[in-house]
């Protein structure tokens, strides 16, 4: 009877760990679901034409994009389709 118990409680852990949207309803913003952080970086090509990405925007007169990432979304693009038809 142990071990079914166990069994039940971790697999309610993986599903929880799995499905964030029932996850985020049930634990609410608690350490153990934690509200998603949003961090700012200013991106700009400098004066040699070379991408610059810092966390404050650049000093001066100079076009700046501001982005904004949530630290739960995955900003990594998708591998390529390798499929053959």
């Amino acid at each position: 009877m142990k071990w079914f118990v166990l069994l039940i409680i971790i697999a309610a852990a993986v599903w929880l760990y799995v499905d964030t949207d029932t996850r985020q309803k049930w634990l609410g913003n608690t350490v153990l679901a934690p509200a998603a952080s949003v961090t700012t970086v200013y991106k700009w090509r400098d004066e040699q034409g070379n991408w610059q990405i810092t966390d404050e925007p650049p000093a001066g007169n100079v076009d700046y994009e501001r982005l904004q990432y949530a630290s739960d979304t995955n900003v990594m693009p998708l591998a390529p389709d390798n499929e053959k038809d």
